[in-house]
C-alpha cells in the first residue's frame, strides 16, 4: 500500500473510533432517558391512584350531600302546590 492510502485508512479508522464512542454515549443517554420517563410515568400513575384511594370517601360524601340537597330542593319546589291543595280541599 502506498502512503496516501495508509494515511487515509488511518484517518478513517480514527474517525470511526470517535464515531463509535459518540454513538455509545447517545445510546446510553437514550436508554437512561427512557427509564427516567418510565419512572416518572409510574410515579404519576401511582400518585393518581393514591389520591383516588384516599379521596374516594370524601368524593362519595360530597356526592351524597349534593343528592340530598337536590332532593330537598325538589321537595321545596313542590311545597306551593301542597299548600294550595291543603287550603282548597278537593270535592
Amino acid at each position: 500500500m502506498d502512503d496516501i492510502t495508509k494515511k487515509t485508512l488511518s484517518e478513517i479508522y480514527k474517525l470511526n473510533k470517535e464515531n463509535h464512542i459518540l454513538l455509545k454515549k447517545i445510546d446510553r443517554r437514550q436508554r437512561l432517558n427512557f427509564y427516567w420517563r418510565l419512572f416518572l410515568i409510574t410515579i404519576a400513575v401511582a400518585s393518581a391512584l393514591g389520591v383516588y384511594y384516599y379521596a374516594q370517601p370524601y368524593v362519595d360524601q360530597a356526592v351524597n350531600f349534593y343528592s340530598e340537597v337536590e332532593k330537598n330542593v325538589n321537595q321545596i319546589s313542590g311545597f306551593p302546590e301542597q299548600i294550595k291543595n291543603f287550603i282548597t280541599p278537593n270535592n
